[in-house]
């Protein structure tokens, strides 16, 4: 049970240690985007400060490699305070503008048949997709990547309950100079099966799912099943797994597979298909949240498990209150700065912020008030916009959920 106190702001700062002499600074030169319209910072060991005003622009301070962030934006009518603990090489990625759909696009027609079985069928002309029902004859795709650009169309099926592709055409480097795709025809040669392995894990149930990422941008979901329940037995399970096959992918194709089970996953990229074994990792441990003296502060701690050493995730929300959240993300990058050893729990400690200048009034939690809340941590590394590993990465992750300051 957390003491309750007058009104107070959540926002993070750096748990650290007593440093006599402080850490060494260097410059470090922001873009901050225009929709951040609150940002400050914090150096290791340092109070929080605001950076820049609210307009955006560049922005020169120096910092420390232990870093900190927060940031309040315009997106939302109710904007949530975002709490970084990163390093100084990942603030820009945290500040910077990005473009929704940076890629040029055109309309593109054509014909398609032999999708009458199918539960639904996606095309894709590099990053753009479109999906088709079982009743198209024809197509009009007005957002296809322009230039040229790798096709895919695949229809999936329905087996039970599970929705898994079983034809696969690929065009590779197609112009599409007229603006038409020639005729897809799903029971032509040119429409080929998936290959077909074998996938296996141990757990109560699971929901597996393979995404597969063309190089060229192409995105397709090839298969989503659920085996088991959760809360059932905890046995060997498998499964077919359904993967573009071999002759017909180049370099920078790639599969994404992923295991869910209850509040645990597994991540495994992969090129080649083959028979698989996957491994989730353990339950997370249930993260404290301590009031911290007699101030208006609480120290969020999760205990670090190796499975789980990539970045850590935290979510606080006071229902009933428009305001009332708390994102807090904490990098592997910064707790382990100037090559540090792995602690024995990831932290962060929730001050007042409303001394800092400029600081949105009613953002963040309230003090004394009940919480809920969610915490997620990975072995991916942390990255502003989550990309796709590489052939091989295996990643962990896991969640856990609850009430506090009852």
């Amino acid at each position: 049970m957390l003491r309750r106190h007058s009104s107070w702001i959540a926002a993070v700062a750096i748990a650290c240690g007593d440093n006599v002499t402080g850490p060494a600074t260097r410059e470090l030169t922001l873009s901050v985007c225009p929709i951040n319209s609150w940002v400050a910072y914090q150096n290791e060991g340092a109070a929080w400060k605001r950076l820049g005003g609210s307009t955006g622009g560049d922005v020169t301070i120096k910092a420390t490699d232990r870093f900190a962030l927060a940031v309040s934006n315009t997106i939302t009518q109710s904007p949530v305070l975002r709490l970084y603990f990163i390093n100084a090489d990942q603030a820009q990625a945290v500040l910077a503008c990005f473009e929704s759909n940076p890629y040029a696009t055109r309309s593109i027609s054509g014909t398609v048949q032999g999708i009458a079985s199918s539960l639904f069928t996606e095309l894709s002309i590099g990053r753009s997709t479109a999906l088709l029902d079982v009743n198209s004859t024809s197509f009009a795709f007005g957002y296809a990547a322009a230039g040229t650009r790798d096709l895919f169309a695949m229809r999936t099926v329905l087996t039970g309950n599970d929705g898994h592709v079983d034809r696969i055409i690929i065009r590779r480097a197609q112009a599409h100079a007229d603006g038409t795709v020639p005729l897809l025809d799903f029971e032509s040669s040119e429409a080929i099966p998936p290959a077909q392995n074998v996938l296996s894990w141990t757990a109560s149930g699971a929901h597996v799912q393979v995404n597969f990422r063309g190089a060229d941008g192409n995105p397709h979901t090839l298969q989503s099943i659920v085996v088991g329940a959760n809360g059932g037995p905890v046995v060997p399970r498998t499964t077919a797994l359904y993967s573009v096959p071999a002759d017909r992918q180049v370099a920078g194709d790639l599969h994404e597979l992923m295991l869910f089970n209850e509040d645990r996953n597994v991540t495994r990229y992969y090129q080649q298909p083959s028979d698989m074994t996957l491994t989730l990792g353990p339950a997370l441990l249930e993260p404290a949240f301590l009031q911290v003296g007699t101030t208006p502060s609480m120290h969020a701690v999760l205990p670090w498990q190796p499975e789980y050493d990539g970045s850590v995730f935290m979510f606080l929300h006071q229902p009933g209150l428009a305001l009332g959240s708390v994102n807090v993300t904490i990098t592997r990058e910064h707790v382990l700065a100037g090559g540090a050893s792995p602690p024995a729990a990831w932290g962060a400690i929730l001050p007042d912020l409303r001394s800092v200048d400029g600081f949105p009034s009613g953002v963040g939690i309230v003090a004394g008030a009940p919480f809920e809340w969610s915490v997620f941590a990975t072995s991916r590394p942390w990255e502003a916009v989550q990309t796709l590993g590489a052939a091989g990465d295996v990643f962990r992750s896991a969640a856990r959920y609850g009430t506090a300051g009852n």
